[in-house]
């Protein structure tokens, strides 16, 4: 199966981005759009360290269809992000993205391109991760599960997704305070760390777009495709990067080889799955459950299995 199209998000990291662009070549994608954020006017490094990475494509050396979106300005993670991906979903109407610091097991890309394929037409998909944050446990009956979590470090989506992205969240006010919402997270501490975090995002104080992409997904009722073991390693934990600046041994994972799929026989969220990486990868050090409250947490995911093992 071919690589699907790649969108591939740089900025001024040349060492990561030629680690990465490694793994890309060895994909052999046949379309491929770079997109890079130009350099911020307060940092004398920028220029320098943008124009180094920015010629590490002159020669790509595949048959490839290659775009180059580079920006003469900065625009600041938000925007270059999420312009860039519309603008690939734009060209292509799905693809694979990765950042400068996501680095792939190879298996990624074949994993990405079979779920791209088998769920295309299904709404309830609303993408594909290459992260696994579970501590080594297996969830569900297939080679990945489904999750209310969409994680980005290396992923793929369909256009027909990307549609529910909403910068702005002009949406949030009234999903907010629904119960919808409430659904998704019937656990209050849970719901409370979304709330806050969702007025902040509202409030554009925070230059980011993954937590918009989240209550997005949420918003559509989407399920996320999350691998059994991790696929993609972060590479950009350190001073040079925008939010991961110092480490975390909880989200250093090393990138494994996941091959010979087996789909999971539900397309349902797994709960359990949800509730340890609630604990355990967003609450730190926001949210600290009590013994009582990971009790319940445990407790409700065991109600939601015995009801979707109902249906």
């Amino acid at each position: 199966m071919d690589c699907p199209p790649i969108i591939f998000l740089v900025f001024n990291r040349p060492e990561q981005t030629r680690r990465v662009f490694e793994r890309i070549r060895a994909a052999r994608p046949k379309k491929l759009l770079v997109a890079a954020d130009g350099p911020r006017g307060n940092n004398s490094n920028d220029a320098l360290r943008c124009a180094e990475v920015r010629r590490i494509f002159n020669n790509i050396d595949w048959e490839c269809e290659v775009t180059r979106a580079f920006s003469d300005v900065n625009k600041g993670c938000a925007r270059a992000v999420s312009e860039s991906i519309t603008y690939g979903m734009d060209l292509f109407g799905e693809a694979i993205i990765l950042e400068d610091d996501c680095l792939p097991d190879l298996s990624f890309f074949s994993y990405c391109a079979e779920l791209l394929e088998v769920y295309r037409n299904d709404n309830r998909v609303i993408c594909i991760s290459g992260n696994n944050y579970q501590n080594g446990n297996w969830r569900g009956d297939g080679s990945f599960y489904f999750s209310k979590y969409p994680h980005c470090w290396g992923w793929a989506t369909w256009e027909r997704s990307w549609k529910h992205f909403d910068l702005n969240m002009r949406f949030w006010p009234s999903y907010r305070d629904s119960e919808r919402l409430a659904a998704r997270c019937p656990l209050r501490e849970e719901r409370d760390f979304w709330i806050r975090m969702g007025d902040r995002c509202f409030r554009s104080e925070i230059d980011t777009w993954d937590i918009q992409w989240l209550l997005s997904c949420w918003h559509a009722d989407g399920l996320a495709a999350l691998p059994n073991r991790n696929l993609v390693e972060n590479i950009g934990f350190g001073p040079d990067a925008t939010h991961t600046v110092s480490t975390n041994s909880q989200l250093q994972q090393s990138a494994l080889r996941l091959d010979n799929l087996t789909h999971p026989t539900v397309v349902a969220a797994c709960h359990e799955a949800d509730n340890f990486t609630f604990l355990h990868h967003y609450r730190i050090p926001v949210f600290r459950p009590t013994f009582l409250q990971s009790i319940r947490m445990k407790l409700g995911a065991w109600k939601q299995a015995f009801l979707n093992a109902r249906q």
